[in-house]
């Protein structure tokens, strides 16, 4: 599908093409990772062909292409788009605590699918802000090797006091969540959350169900969405995911920003997306005129982090594109 051509608030302008692996997750899971990843290679390899500088992974192409590892060094900057979907999460989620009246410093949060590598960076720029409390939850099925690592690393970078579970009953006092599971099925359905909860879900299917979302003593929002520049963009004629116009999903804006940017090195790839990707994806989404969409709608906001859009110079140069398999731009 030929992408419209995305114009930053500098004058940059990039144009695209998304390409899509026409699966759905049950039948990528039928298949097997290896077979799915080379079938993502094939396109990532088709994009390079078609003369792109950037390729981004969208959907379920990240999770079996091991978060990009699989296809890194094929003549494009590979990019999940993890660093500015968590940064984007972590901006709604501080914004709504704020406008609830909870400061971050004293907040209890808990993140599920904290193994993940969107749930890592989520609980590192949580850590950072100083949450009062951490959870990390993992997979039951799943080694608990690297979580409990990353809750050794935020206790000595940020001397956060963090708790490792696979227990959703541990969500019971906890203030916020941010959910970003793979599990395909809204598995927050059970968890006993306290009346007040403020849930950012993240997952795609989501982990929360529309029965959970309708509950009037929770605050589900979502966090993973970005206002483009231009407020009648669309992405075909459902805008990939239903969207309003102007919005889309974050791991398509890192991919267009980093070809404003004139982005060569890969970024958000592999489990552990360090703090300074997603610095560096939100500087990138403030030049360039992106800013979180509104976490309760789902539409354009005006500010970014609570400040005016800034309007500086960049580079006139890029290419980009993702989302629901590789993508490219030329």
């Amino acid at each position: 599908m030929q992408a419209p051509a995305i114009r930053s608030v500098t004058g940059a302008t990039v144009n695209g093409v998304i390409l899509a692996l026409p699966l759905l997750p049950q039948e990528m899971a039928r298949r097997g990772r290896r077979r799915v990843s080379r079938d993502i290679g094939s396109l990532v390899d088709l994009a390079v062909k078609l003369g792109a500088k950037v390729v981004g992974l969208g959907g379920y192409t990240t999770p079996y292409s091991r978060r990009g590892l699989d296809v890194v060094g094929r003549g494009a900057a590979i990019t999940t788009g993890n660093a500015l979907t968590a940064a984007m999460a972590f901006l709604s989620v501080e914004c709504v605590a704020v406008e609830r009246g909870l400061r971050l410093r004293d907040a209890r949060a808990a993140v599920v699918g904290a193994a993940g590598s969107v749930g890592a960076l989520c609980a590192r720029l949580l850590a950072r802000a100083h949450a009062r409390r951490l959870v990390l939850v993992g997979n039951p099925a799943s080694a608990r090797g690297p979580i409990q690592r990353l809750a050794r690393e935020l206790e000595h970078d940020w001397q956060t006091p963090v708790e490792v579970t696979t227990h959703l009953a541990r969500l019971d006092a906890c203030d916020l969540i941010v959910t970003a599971t793979t599990a395909g099925r809204p598995l927050l359905e059970a968890a006993p959350l306290a009346p007040g909860t403020i849930i950012c879900d993240l997952a795609r299917p989501p982990d929360t169900s529309a029965r959970l979302r309708a509950r009037g003593d929770l605050c589900v929002i979502e966090g993973g969405r970005v206002a483009l520049p231009d407020p009648t963009i669309r992405f075909g004629v459902g805008n990939l995911q239903n969207l309003p116009d102007g919005i889309t999903l974050a791991c398509l804006a890192e991919t267009i920003l980093l070809a404003l940017d004139g982005g060569v090195r890969d970024c958000g790839v592999g489990d552990d997306v360090p703090l300074a990707q997603a610095d560096r994806a939100l500087e990138m989404a403030r030049r360039h005129g992106f800013a979180p969409a509104d976490p309760y709608s789902g539409h354009a906001t005006t500010v970014f982090d609570g400040r005016p859009l800034s309007l500086p110079h960049a580079a006139d140069r890029g290419i980009f594109l993702t989302n629901q398999g590789a993508a490219y731009g030329d």
